[in-house]
């Protein structure tokens, strides 16, 4: 809630109050198993989070709290 819902919203559907002010629409975080076969793609997610994957919208700068 702290980091994530800024963007992705508090439910997580990629529609929280920033979302309108970026140039590509958050990831609606509910949906990441379906597109991912089914599977929850814990490994990536937890890379986001870090900071490991590159994610133009995920600088380290906002995540370095993690």
């Amino acid at each position: 809630m702290t980091y994530c819902a800024v963007c992705h919203g508090e439910d997580a559907r990629g529609d929280g109050p920033a979302a309108s002010a970026l140039n590509k629409q958050p990831a609606d975080l509910t949906r990441l198993a379906a597109k991912n076969g089914g599977k929850y793609p814990a490994d990536r997610v937890s890379q986001t989070i870090r900071g490991d994957v590159d994610v133009p919208a995920h600088v380290r700068s906002h995540l370095n709290a993690f």
